[in-house]
This record gives C-alpha cells, sequence and structure tokens, in this order.
C-alpha cells in the first residue's frame, strides 16, 4: 500500500494518522465502545508505578528488581492521546453532529468528567505514576487537571510536593515534576488559563524544596512572561494583569520574578513546552514588537518600583540590573531612589556598596558604548553621598 493507515517503527505498530484514523473511525464507535474505553483507560492509568516500592536510591534500577508497569508506556500513550483527540476532535466528527456519548454530553465535558474521577483526590504516588503522560492529561481537560492540581496544593501537606523529590544514579538525578512544569507551560499559552497557571506556578515556587534539576516553577514563570519572548498567547495588557494578581497573592514570588524579568543583554530562553494537538491561538508565532517590548519593560519597572518600598535588600536587587534599564526607566529609578533614600535603613550599607560599584565601573570606562553618562553618575553619586556611613573606619 502506498499510503498505509499503521507503520511498523521497530518492534512497535504506530499509527500513521491519528488524526485522519480517528475522524475516519469514530462515526463508528457506539456508547457501549465508549464506555469500555473509558473503564479501561482508567484501569491503565490509575496503575501505581511499581517502582515506587523500592528505595529512592533503587528506582533507576526497577527492571532489575523486577518493577516493571504491567502496561506499556506505548499503551498509556495511546490512551491518553485519544483523551485528547477526543476532547478537541469529538464534536466535529460525524458531520459536526458529535460522537455517540453518554447523556448527550459534549466530548469535552465526557473527557472533563473522566479526569476528574482519575485525579479524584489523588495521592502522591498517583501523580509520580502519571508523570509519563501527564502533559497530554493536562492537555485533554485543562479545567479537570488545574482543579486537582489546585486542590491538592490547598491541603496542609500538599501530596503532589511530593514528585519534587529526587533520585540520583551514577550518572544524573531523576524526579518526575518536569512533567507538572510542562503540562502547566502548556496550559499557559492559552490567556484564558494564564491567571490560573500563574497562581499554581507561584504556589509550587513558594514550596519548591529545590534540588539539582534545572526544571524549577520560578524558571517556567519567568519564560511565561519574558518580555522579549512570552511562552503566552496573552497580549501584553493581560500578561502585566495576571503579574498583577501574582504581586497580591504571592508576592515575594512575584518580586522574585519581577526583577528577574528585568532587561540583561547576555539572556537567553528555552522554548516551553507546547499541546500536541489542542489550539490556543490561531497564531503560528509569537513575535513581539520593539515597541511592545519597551512598553513590557515599563510595565515590569512600574511594578518593580510600586513593590520595592524602603526595602535596602529589594534595592539593592534593583540597582544590580539598573544599567541594563532604557534611560528613561533609569530616571523613574533614581527619582524614586531620591525619594525613599534617607527612610531605608536595613540594608542601607550594602546598598551604598552596590551605587559605588556603578560610579568606579563606569567612571573606569568612560568612552565605551555601555557606560553611563556623567550626568547619570553625578546623580548616583549624590545618593551615594546621602546614604555613606558617617564613620567609614568602623565598618
Amino acid at each position: 500500500i502506498s499510503d498505509p493507515p499503521i507503520l511498523k517503527i521497530g518492534e512497535t505498530w504506530r499509527m500513521t494518522s491519528f488524526v485522519d484514523a480517528f475522524f475516519a473511525l469514530a462515526p463508528f464507535l457506539t456508547r457501549a465502545d465508549f464506555e469500555n474505553f473509558k473503564n479501561v483507560s482508567l484501569k491503565v492509568l490509575k496503575e501505581i508505578d511499581p517502582a515506587l516500592d523500592l528505595e529512592p536510591e533503587k528506582r533507576w534500577m526497577a527492571s532489575v528488581y523486577g518493577k516493571i508497569p504491567k502496561y506499556s508506556k506505548e499503551l498509556r500513550e495511546g490512551i491518553t492521546q485519544t483523551l485528547v483527540l477526543i476532547a478537541v476532535f469529538g464534536d466535529k466528527v460525524n458531520s459536526r453532529s458529535g460522537l455517540d456519548l453518554s447523556y448527550s454530553v459534549t466530548s469535552q465535558t465526557w473527557i472533563d468528567n473522566l479526569i476528574r474521577e482519575l485525579l479524584n483526590n489523588a495521592e502522591w504516588k498517583l501523580w509520580y505514576s502519571l508523570s509519563d503522560v501527564l502533559p497530554l492529561i493536562a492537555e485533554a481537560s485543562p479545567s479537570s487537571f488545574l482543579d486537582a492540581v489546585e486542590y491538592s496544593l490547598s491541603q496542609d501537606s500538599p501530596p503532589i510536593m511530593e514528585i519534587f523529590s529526587e533520585t540520583e544514579d551514577s550518572f544524573t538525578s531523576h524526579s518526575a515534576h518536569p512533567s507538572l512544569l510542562w503540562s502547566l507551560e502548556g496550559l499557559a499559552w492559552s490567556p484564558e488559563l494564564l491567571g490560573r497557571v500563574a497562581l499554581i506556578l507561584g504556589k509550587l515556587s513558594k514550596l519548591d524544596p529545590g534540588g539539582k534539576i534545572a526544571n524549577r516553577p520560578i524558571n517556567s514563570l519567568r519564560r511565561i512572561f519574558l518580555p522579549w519572548l512570552p511562552q503566552t498567547f496573552a497580549n501584553l495588557t493581560q500578561r502585566l494583569e495576571v503579574i498583577d494578581l501574582l504581586i497580591e497573592r504571592e508576592p515575594q514570588i512575584a518580586w522574585n520574578l519581577l526583577i528577574n524579568l528585568l532587561p540583561d543583554p547576555r539572556d537567553i530562553s528555552f522554548s516551553n513546552y507546547k499541546p500536541r494537538w489542542r489550539q490556543f491561538s490561531e497564531k503560528k508565532e509569537n513575535k513581539v514588537p520593539f515597541n511592545e517590548y519597551l512598553e513590557g519593560i515599563t510595565g515590569i519597572v512600574d511594578r518593580v518600583l510600586k513593590n520595592v518600598g524602603v526595602n535596602g535588600g529589594r534595592w539593592c536587587e534593583v540597582i544590580e540590573n539598573f544599567s541594563n534599564l532604557p534611560i528613561q526607566e533609569r530616571e523613574k529609578v533614581l527619582s524614586e531612589l531620591s525619594d525613599c533614600i534617607n527612610l531605608i535603613d536595613k540594608g542601607k550599607f550594602e546598598l551604598w556598596n552596590k551605587l559605588r560599584v556603578i560610579l568606579s565601573r563606569h567612571r573606569s570606562f568612560p568612552g565605551t558604548d555601555w557606560a553611563l553618562s556623567e550626568k547619570e553618575l553625578m546623580e548616583i553619586e549624590k545618593l551615594y553621598n546621602k546614604i555613606g556611613p558617617e564613620d567609614t573606619i568602623k565598618l
């Protein structure tokens, strides 16, 4: 056959086109078929990974100890991918008359109910066991997935935080939590879901125990809101509104995010996870015009200055990024610092030293294209002298 519906890769048979197969075969499925599929899906996906019976340091050798899942990775992925196809395309089959589902509900509602049943009051072992297919589960039912994550995080000892634990083998560290972050990153592309995702990532950042793996909730947040390469289809106004919500709910995490969003000439970023089948926008790319980028920086700086207060430690973080700001934003920073500098107590010496470093560095290389003008340096020097200790010998 020149264009076969299935093909063999190694020892595994796969569909040539999942979408074509779905539209061709779905009209022949009955209500009983879908009920059987639901039961099979729950049975397969609720299996707890036998590797969790072992001590953490032995889990990477689970196959050696005979701790092998009953259902294959390919079967689990095939089931969850089918859940996504039903949710996204189910109402479009049969000339848009939809699938033959129980109670004549929409395809999305049917999947929402299934995922809600799967994740209802999930313990940490289930979250861990689902890590290989979690992004697809989130894509199949964003609302039920987010409900389950929010419920888990609302508990005194959130079960979902257990998947942040790391184990090590001879070469690297392992953890199940990156799949949770990928799931949330995928949903963050939706302007409608961005607020919920940001608050969840904010809570995860607050509870994050840290580790050797670079995938951290605060890094996911940063990439989502990065002014020059936002990983969401939400427009600038929507993104800033969500940051305001995060400032209200998780002020310290929001502050860390704001500082990490300030310009850095050496900045790099990586692509966040994207949904496989669900489209949140007609746009293929998310390019940011330069004027929108500058507007975004203004929005970030305004929020930084609104929340910095008279905290010397926070002012040190602002001054650390001062030289990279556009000139109009630097003027606002100096004006705000001038207004409150006499009120700063805690962290005053550290701030004084930060100002000294700027003066020294830029006056040492006056002819470079990155050096601040002498006019700006004189303004900084005024603040430096105003905040300086009366007796430097006592330092």
